[in-house]
C-alpha cells in the first residue's frame, strides 16, 4: 500500500513539470521533433492519456468532432502569443483533466458538447505548450505538424485499446472501471495542481547567538 502511494505521488510530482519550447528544425527531423514533444514532458502525457481515456467513452461520430476541435484548439494555441497566455497552460490542462474525470465518475460517458469544448482547450494547451521558439515558417510547420499527428494517432490507439478491453468487460463493469478511472485521474490532477501553485518553500535560518561584550 505504501508503495502504491509513493508511486501515485512520484506521478503527480512528474507529471506537475511544465512543458518547454524547443527550436523547429525542417523536413523528417522537424517532424520528429514536434511528434517527441507530447512524450518529452510529463504534463502533456498526462494529458494525452486523459484524453484517451476520455475518447474511449465517445461515440465514435463525436470522437471525430472532438478530434477536430483538438486539432484547431492545437493550431490555435500555436499561434497565441506566448505572454501572458503561458500564465493558463498548466490551468487549462489540469482543469480539463479534472473536467473529463469528473463527468466520468458521474457517467461514465463524454456527451458531445462536451466533449468538443474540453477537446479545444486541451489542444489549445497543447500547442501552447509546444510551439518552437525559433525556426522559420517551414520549420514551424513541421513541428507543429508533427506534434498533432503523433497526439492523434496516440490518443486514437490508445481510446482504441480501452474500448477494446471495455467490451470484453460485461458493461456494468466496464462502466465502474471508467468511474474508478476517472477518480485516479481527478486524485492526480488535484494533486498537480496543488505542486504547481504550492508557495516556494522558505529555509528557515537559525538566529546568531548574542554575545556579550566582555567591557
Amino acid at each position: 500500500m505504501r508503495r502504491t502511494h509513493a508511486a501515485f505521488i512520484g506521478f503527480a510530482c512528474l507529471a506537475s513539470v511544465p512543458a518547454r519550447a524547443h527550436e523547429a528544425t525542417t523536413g523528417i527531423a522537424g517532424l520528429v521533433d514536434g511528434a517527441t514533444q507530447i512524450v518529452l514532458y510529463p504534463n502533456l502525457a498526462f494529458a494525452l492519456v486523459v484524453a484517451a481515456v476520455a475518447t474511449s467513452a465517445m461515440r465514435r461520430g463525436v470522437a471525430l468532432s472532438a478530434a477536430v476541435a483538438l486539432v484547431l484548439g492545437c493550431v490555435a494555441g500555436t499561434l497565441t502569443p506566448p505572454l501572458p497566455a503561458l500564465l493558463w497552460l498548466m490551468p487549462a490542462l489540469l482543469g480539463t483533466a479534472g473536467a473529463i474525470a469528473v463527468i466520468l465518475i458521474g457517467t461514465a460517458r463524454m456527451p458531445r458538447p462536451l466533449a468538443e469544448g474540453l477537446a479545444l482547450v486541451m489542444g489549445w494547451a497543447t500547442g501552447l505548450a509546444t510551439v518552437p521558439t525559433h525556426g522559420g515558417p517551414a520549420a514551424m510547420v513541421a513541428s507543429v505538424t508533427g506534434t498533432i499527428g503523433a497526439a492523434v494517432l496516440a490518443i486514437g490507439l490508445l481510446a482504441g485499446l480501452l474500448a477494446v478491453l471495455r467490451r470484453l468487460l460485461a458493461p456494468r463493469v466496464g462502466d465502474l472501471a471508467l468511474r474508478v478511472i476517472g477518480a485516479w485521474i481527478l486524485a492526480i490532477t488535484i494533486m498537480m495542481l496543488a505542486l504547481a501553485f504550492a508557495p516556494p518553500a522558505t529555509t528557515l535560518v537559525p538566529d546568531a547567538p548574542v554575545t556579550r561584550d566582555p567591557a
